[in-house]
């Protein structure tokens, strides 16, 4: 008879079909529980890398918005550093130019001492406000090669408390 397996091949695939989305819907419960389960386990990773990043770009800004001499020209940005024991974060840029030292550092020492930073006791080229801290090292003997390192410690910015 031509019709005698009609209704199985009907009854297959109606198998089939059920059997795909049966699966389709515990493969996606399996992905979102997955999900979820994850952002639990980092969740507290997650929200520490974002406040590390909010400080690097709030030390970055510090560094780059300072006010530089003219022909003190930008040689590179050190990559930031992070000290998780003081939740500290640095942020170094390097310069370079062919004017005295003394008209450099004396330019940096009015506007420290106009915008409220403190000398730190003991250290000439250190200068720290609010938590933040300025230094002006040279890797040759303020000849031509300065360093400003900008630090800052832990603030709290309010968006992830």
């Amino acid at each position: 008879m031509p019709f005698e397996d009609f209704y199985e091949k009907s009854d297959k695939l109606k198998y089939r079909y059920r059997k795909s989305v049966i699966s389709t819907f515990a493969l996606s419960a399996v992905v979102i529980i997955s999900f979820f389960g994850l952002y639990g386990i980092y969740k507290d990773y997650l929200t520490e890398y974002l406040k590390e990043q909010a400080r690097i770009k709030h030390v970055d800004a510090l560094c780059r918005n300072l006010p530089k001499p003219q022909m003190f020209n930008f040689v590179e940005r050190k990559d930031p550093l992070s000290y998780n024991d003081n939740n500290a974060t640095k942020v170094v840029y390097s310069y370079q130019t062919q004017r005295n030292a003394n008209e450099i550092i004396s330019g940096f020492l009015r506007w420290f001492s106009a915008n409220g930073w403190k000398r730190r006791a003991g250290d000439e080229w250190i200068f720290t406000k609010d938590g933040q801290t300025i230094a002006i090292t040279s890797t040759d003997n303020f000849s031509t090669r300065y360093d400003i390192h900008c630090s800052e410690q832990d603030l709290s910015f309010g968006i992830y408390d």
